[in-house]
């Protein structure tokens, strides 16, 4: 594999973890709320343990190829789409009722249920 085109596209994906870890990371930090310090330590230890069960798995090959880097950088991209196309997504503006209007609609509404006395 020709050296130049290698080094352009390796040097273009590692720029463009720069955005997306940043982005990542205070998107999902923005959901532990009062807990962030929690949610911090457990991404942290994530990345750790996703970096230490994947970087043997790149030194099988030894040092003479970079294909097996290419093949772990790709099956992570692969695994990555997927896990962003099957895992639930959270609605922006809050859960629903069953079949009714939005949690946070009815909270922001100020209306409040209440059953007249007798």
């Amino acid at each position: 594999m020709p050296t130049l085109p290698t080094l352009v596209l390796f040097a273009l994906f590692q720029g463009s973890l720069g955005f997306v870890f940043a982005n990542a990371t205070t998107l999902a930090l923005a959901e532990t709320g009062q807990n962030a310090g929690t949610g911090s330590a457990f991404l942290g230890s994530l990345q750790f343990l996703l970096a230490a069960l994947v970087s043997p798995l790149v030194g099988l090959a030894g040092e003479a190829t970079a294909v097996p880097m290419g093949i772990v950088m790709v099956v992570t991209i692969v695994l990555a789409g997927v896990s962003f196309l099957a895992l639930p997504r959270r609605d922006a503006d809050g859960p629903r009722d069953a079949d009714g209007p939005r949690v946070a609609d009815e909270q922001a509404s100020g209306v409040e249920d209440y059953a007249p006395s007798a």
